[in-house]
């Protein structure tokens, strides 16, 4: 399941759109994908930012190389590049106050998920035809295929480095 191409453009997208709930200070476009802790770390980062009247802009973002580091059967962790241009504006008129808005910095990532505990006690109904569901991996109905909402998905991120 780990190696599958679709979820390592599931982790992908799930670290990109952290970032973008960052420069949009909204964490809950993103915390269905998080754990408590993750959650809590992101908003007080936010309202950090707001409290010193800057925001946290992101642009260019991508990760490459995302691989699985280690699995076992309550957490898989993903390491891979993260590349992006990051500074900070001002909150009322976006002029740029600090860090480099040209240069594209890569780091290292590492992502760690959890098998998101509330899993085995969820029970909810298919949007599309109302059957009755449990978490799955696939994060599609059993019965008619279509898309579950993904607030119940399989995995939560609970580390990053």
């Amino acid at each position: 399941m780990t190696n599958d191409a679709m979820m390592i453009t599931k982790i992908k997208n799930i670290y990109i759109m952290l970032l973008h709930a960052i420069s949009k200070e909204n964490i809950s476009i993103v915390d269905h994908y998080l754990d408590d802790n993750l959650t809590e770390k992101f908003r007080a980062i936010i309202e950090n930012n707001i409290n010193n009247n800057v925001k946290q802009v992101y642009r260019q973002l991508n990760i490459s190389d995302l691989s699985v580091l280690q699995e076992d059967e309550n957490y898989i962790t993903f390491e891979g590049t993260a590349k992006y241009i990051t500074y900070f504006v001002n909150r009322k008129n976006n002029k740029f106050v600090s860090g480099d808005d040209k240069t594209r910095v890569s780091k290292s990532l590492i992502l760690k998920f959890r098998k998101n505990t509330v899993q085995s006690k969820v029970l909810f109904k298919c949007p599309n035809c109302g059957a009755g569901l449990t978490i799955n991996a696939s994060s599609l109905c059993p019965y008619c295929g279509g898309s579950i909402d993904e607030r119940f998905s399989p995995y939560v991120l609970c580390e990053i480095n």
